[in-house]
């Protein structure tokens, strides 16, 4: 993946993640540095991407949202490309900071994997990058 590619992902879900809502109908707490935010990027065929994002949200949705109800995230998303590739799907995850996000996913990544069709998701996105981030900026810091 190119700098340019992976910047722009960057860039969009520090976008989505700053409009998310959570699960309650107060206004969304805009995120803040030392949030920190999981990227996970696939590279699906083509030919696959309807079932890929069945798969994501019948599968990953329903335990990533639990996470998010018990306050263990912040909120998560899926994304598609609309302009670059070769990544075409990324799930992202926010949560308050590093070591509560690492905390979660120890427990719902292997929930997720564990799962019936996750391992379909996998044939047909054979490759994947993950990183961890931290918000260093938003427009609210100086």
């Amino acid at each position: 993946m190119s700098k340019s590619t992976g910047l722009f992902a960057g860039t969009v879900v520090l976008a989505l993640a700053a409009g998310a809502s959570s699960q309650t109908p107060a206004a969304p707490t805009p995120p803040q540095p030392g949030n920190a935010v999981l990227i996970a990027q696939y590279e699906c065929n083509p030919a696959d991407l309807a079932k890929v994002d069945q798969i994501i949200k019948e599968v990953a949705g329903p335990v990533l949202s639990r996470y998010i109800a018990e306050g263990k995230v912040t909120t998560w998303g899926l994304l598609g490309v609309s302009v670059g590739g070769p990544v075409n799907r990324t799930i992202y995850v926010w949560a308050k900071d590093v070591p509560t996000l690492v905390t979660a996913r120890q427990t719902y990544l292997p929930e997720i994997m564990a799962k019936p069709g996750w391992s379909e998701m996998a044939r047909m996105c054979p490759r994947q990058q993950t990183a961890i981030n931290t918000m260093v900026a938003n427009p609210s810091t100086k």
